[in-house]
C-alpha cells in the first residue's frame, strides 16, 4: 500500500491535470465495498494489488488536485503518503483485534462495506450524470 501511495504522487507529478477522476475513485470505493462485503478470504498477493491499486488512485487524485492550488504539493504528497499509511495500519489492527474480541464485528464491518459500496455506485452515478 505504502508503494502503491507514493507511486500516485510521483505519476500525478508528471501528469495533465485535465483528466476525469471522479470514476476512478468510485469504482475503487466500490471494489473495496464488494470486497468486504463478500468476506472470503483472499490470496496475499492479490490483496496487495487491490490495496496497491486503491491507495495509487486515491493518492494521484490528491496529489493532482494539489497541483491545482498554491500548495507545496510534493510536501503535500509525502503527507499523503505517510497519513495514508499510517491510518492503514491503525484500521487493520483494530478491526483484526476487534473481529476477534467481539462476536459482531463481522456483521459490522460488512455492513460498513455495503455503505462503502453504496457510497461509490451514488458518486459513480453523480459524477456520470454532471
Amino acid at each position: 500500500v505504502l508503494v502503491g501511495l507514493a507511486a500516485g504522487v510521483v505519476i500525478a507529478a508528471f501528469t495533465p491535470l485535465e483528466i476525469p477522476l471522479e470514476s476512478a475513485v468510485a469504482i475503487t470505493l466500490i471494489l473495496a465495498g464488494i470486497l468486504g462485503v463478500v468476506a472470503r478470504p483472499m490470496p496475499a498477493a492479490a490483496l496487495v494489488v487491490i490495496g496497491g491499486v486503491i491507495a495509487m488512485v486515491h493518492s494521484f487524485v490528491n496529489a493532482a488536485s494539489a497541483r491545482t492550488v498554491d500548495v507545496d504539493w510534493l510536501l503535500y504528497g509525502g503527507g499523503i503518503v505517510a497519513a495514508g499509511t499510517a491510518l492503514i495500519i491503525l484500521f487493520i489492527a483494530a478491526v483484526a483485534t476487534l473481529a476477534e474480541a467481539v462476536s459482531w464485528m463481522r456483521v459490522a464491518a460488512r455492513a460498513l462495506s455495503s455503505w462503502i459500496s453504496a457510497i461509490g455506485f451514488l458518486y459513480l452515478a453523480v459524477s456520470l450524470i454532471a
